[in-house]
């Protein structure tokens, strides 16, 4: 049986995520490109890339021939890197 305390946690862990989410959809028709996500999250556009590739990101859209992926900026603000990189080593050891 949970308690009062495991009770209240769960409810301001449900307030605390309905507010991110509020707060993410107002980027929802906003669209960047991979170098403002890469300068964002601190990483180097190539890692953005591979990440594409490896099917671990989904872009929005591609524009033209030359890889010109376009993201909502909501989504590329939630991404998590260390948890992209874990996804990463997991898939390259067949997990």
């Amino acid at each position: 049986m949970a308690s009062y305390k495991d009770l209240q946690m769960l409810v301001n862990e449900e307030i605390g995520n309905a507010k991110l989410q509020a707060f993410l959809s107002r980027f929802d028709n906003v669209l960047v490109g991979t170098n403002e996500i890469a300068n964002m999250h601190c990483v180097n556009p190539r890692t953005i890339m591979n990440y594409i590739n490896d099917g671990l990101i989904v872009p929005e859209v591609k524009l033209g021939e030359k890889d010109h992926h376009v993201f909502r900026l909501s989504y590329a603000l939630a991404l998590d890197f260390k948890d992209l990189q874990k996804q990463l080593r997991a898939k390259n050891r067949g997990y």
